[in-house]
């Protein structure tokens, strides 16, 4: 994100979306139905007041124009690592066009969407030297450990998502320790983030209420920070397609996201046990 007031941004994968303003806060324009459930999350305290604590922070919100003020998690930070990860099976809510249905349809086939109900999306990762780095679908095969991964084979479905688990883990590995060094203070990101995950995964055992697609978790830390653990945080974002429940949804839940966030939660109790296996 820019530093910038009045500078727009990329964030959360939506170019032109956020614009900083003052007070460390970000205008987002994120369409009349995004604006709709953040208002309808404030004015509803009792029903919302676990899912309040897992989104950004934010203030005034325009529903007719679809702004929301909103906290910006990277405020302060010098060297900030993020993380995006879309979750759920279904990335697509009950508006959406034939187009668009046709268009998600073909992003799931063959990826840890279908197979783990989540997808990495964005790693930005910046070492203590300040060497910034990316980690997508391009550049994955050319990080070092993660080349290893894929030199590993499998011949059925069950180890290709063995394989994915071990790359996934990876992967996420190297955004809490973009320099590669392990100790202590990684070992407390990760458990940081798994911590907060498992808090998302509790909200959503006892939601009855909505669904949620095209949503992420959005990781960030900095990793200039005198105290690098303390600078983790996580938050769900990005809530333009949220839906009510229809009434044969309600005895299971958000299966789709539920089974994303279980599958998630693994990942990060490896990430944990690499880390700590080389302390």
């Amino acid at each position: 994100m820019g530093d910038k007031k009045g500078e727009w941004t990329q964030a959360g994968g939506h170019a032109e979306s956020f614009q900083l303003s003052s007070g460390g806060m970000l205008r987002k324009e994120g369409g009349v139905r995004e604006a709709a459930f953040y208002d309808e999350a404030r004015k509803s305290l009792n029903l919302y007041q676990g899912i309040l604590e897992l989104m950004p922070g934010f203030g005034e919100v325009n529903v007719p124009d679809g702004v929301i003020m909103m906290e910006n998690m990277l405020q302060g930070m010098g060297s900030a690592c993020l993380l995006d990860i879309k979750m759920g099976k279904l990335l697509h809510d009950d508006h959406a066009s034939a187009e668009k249905l046709y268009k998600m349809m073909w992003k799931i086939p063959g990826t840890t969407t279908e197979s783990h109900a989540f997808r990495l999306t964005a790693i930005k990762c910046v070492d203590k030297h300040g060497k910034v780095f990316e980690i997508d679908r391009k550049t994955c095969p050319k990080v070092p450990e993660i080349a290893k991964c894929l030199e590993l084979p499998y011949d059925n479905p069950d180890r290709k998502k063995e394989l994915e688990d071990v790359v996934l883990a990876t992967a996420l590995r190297r955004f809490v320790d973009p320099s590669g060094e392990g100790g202590k203070e990684c070992v407390a990101i990760a458990k940081s983030f798994l911590n907060a995950t498992e808090k998302v995964f509790a909200w959503f055992k006892i939601n009855d209420k909505y669904v949620f697609r095209g949503n992420s978790l959005f990781y960030v830390h900095d990793t200039s920070a005198p105290d690098r653990a303390a600078s983790a945080k996580m938050r769900m974002i990005d809530f333009a397609h949220v839906m009510e429940m229809k009434p044969q949804q309600k005895a299971k839940g958000d299966i789709e996201y539920m089974e994303g966030l279980e599958n998630l939660i693994t990942i990060w109790k490896k990430v944990l046990d690499m880390l700590e296996a080389e302390k």
